[in-house]
């Protein structure tokens, strides 16, 4: 049997809705106006069978939707909901049915639509919408512009829609928002926040280091408090180290993510021995971090500091032994390297001592010493450049001794 509701609005609405998609057995729907009945007409006004399938597995199920507000929705009146059911394949015709009314909502009649650098990011926006905010707004700067949009009928003339029969037209219809030129175009750009301040921890100000036996296999740590950034980016910390030689300043700069660096001690040793002139084996170098955001740099508030290095016994100065007992080509260090790298070699006599540096190919690449050396411990660093200072590709390469009789070679590795 057919199951007939009775449906009062005492006020026209925007649209309705009848929705039995999760009944449990077949259905069909109609709807019949009160009026229209009362004057002998039958004919339902709106009608589905077959439309959906239930999440529960029922494929014969109804759904209903009339009104629009354009139309004028659906006016005030008393109307009959008939369910008509059916043998079902899931139940065989036993089971509930579930119908849900709900009355549809109208469309906005205007709204407001924000672009950014030519891509819509915010779309259909109330008109009560005021203002907007891109999270995702970056120091670089974007061109942002706003249209309106509002709901209009583009279509020919249409029959009359509305009671008795609220038959839907056929007619060229269409209904579409219609968008405006754009306006309030501006320019904007997010003011960055530079990093908050940050100060060096260890090694302290004024701290003195001798390279020894016992350390030279060490390291020491350079740390420094955290910073943040206030815009969320990642920060890069720059450490510069400094010391003044005859040529000018010489700068070592290394970049981290992190609050600490470790250097082997060996690397000092080696950049102290490179810049050994005139027995110059203690050197003041000064050393600062700074934070960098991609858009401001913050130096820490406590510095530069200084640290003072002594490599005396690395030099062979503060030894008895200041002479090598014999020829000896070292392993270069670090290595692999980039972008310099330490050669150490020895002299126990004076002589004439070439260091040349070769490729895969056997092609000579670069000399780093040529001439008469006196007896001691010596280094020579390789920047990666060629004889004509262009730099050489990442790879292996060779770099050969020679002093008096003594002949060595010993690979190195350049990675960029």
């Amino acid at each position: 049997p057919d199951v007939v509701f009775k449906l009062v609005l005492e006020d026209s609405i925007n649209g309705l809705i009848i929705d039995l998609c999760e009944s449990y057995y077949d259905t069909k729907a109609y709807m019949y106006l009160e009026d229209s009945l009362a004057l002998g007409d039958t004919t339902e006004i709106e009608c589905n069978d077959d439309f959906c399938t239930a999440s529960h597995g029922e494929p014969y199920t109804s759904y209903i939707e009339m009104g629009h507000q354009l139309y004028g929705g659906v006016s005030a009146g008393t109307y009959y909901i008939v369910v008509d059911g059916y043998g079902s394949s899931v139940t065989s015709n036993q089971g509930d049915y579930v119908m849900h009314l709900q009355i549809m909502q109208p469309p906005p009649d205007l709204v407001y639509n924000v672009y950014k650098d030519g891509n819509l990011v915010a779309g259909h926006l109330p008109d009560s919408v005021l203002t907007f905010t891109d999270s995702d707004a970056t120091l670089a700067g974007s061109h942002y512009w706003v249209t309106a949009s509002r709901i209009m009928e583009l279509s020919s003339d249409r029959p009359w829609y509305g009671p008795p029969d609220y038959e839907f037209p056929t007619a060229d219809f269409d209904i579409e928002y219609v968008e405006s030129d754009r306006s309030n175009e501006l320019a904007v750009a997010v003011d960055n926040t530079p990093p908050a301040a940050f100060a060096l921890v260890t090694p302290p100000d004024g701290e003195s280091l001798d390279i020894t036996e016992d350390n030279i296999g060490g390291s020491q740590i350079f740390a420094w408090s955290a910073s943040s950034d206030p815009n969320g980016y990642e920060l890069t910390y720059h450490i510069l180290w400094e010391t003044e030689t005859d040529t000018g300043m010489f700068q070592i700069m290394d970049d981290t993510t992190g609050n600490a660096v470790l250097v082997p001690i060996q690397v000092m040793a080696d950049v102290m021995s490179s810049l050994a002139q005139g027995g110059t084996y203690i050197r003041d170098w000064s050393w600062t971090v700074y934070a960098d955001d991609g858009w401001d740099i913050v130096e820490a508030s406590n510095g530069p500091r200084t640290i003072t290095l002594d490599v005396g016994w690395y030099l062979g100065i503060n030894d008895e032994a200041l002479v090598p007992d014999v020829f000896a080509l070292h392993q270069n260090y670090p290595n692999p390297f980039n972008p310099v790298t330490t050669i150490r070699y020895d002299v126990p006599e004076q002589s004439v001592v070439t260091i040349d540096i070769y490729n895969v190919l056997g092609q000579r690449v670069a000399e780093l010493a040529n001439g008469i050396h006196d007896p001691g411990f010596h280094t020579v660093m390789w920047n990666g450049t060629n004889m004509s200072g262009h730099p050489q590709a990442s790879g292996m390469y060779f770099y050969h001794i020679t002093a008096g009789d003594f002949r060595d070679v010993k690979k190195l590795l350049l990675l960029k």
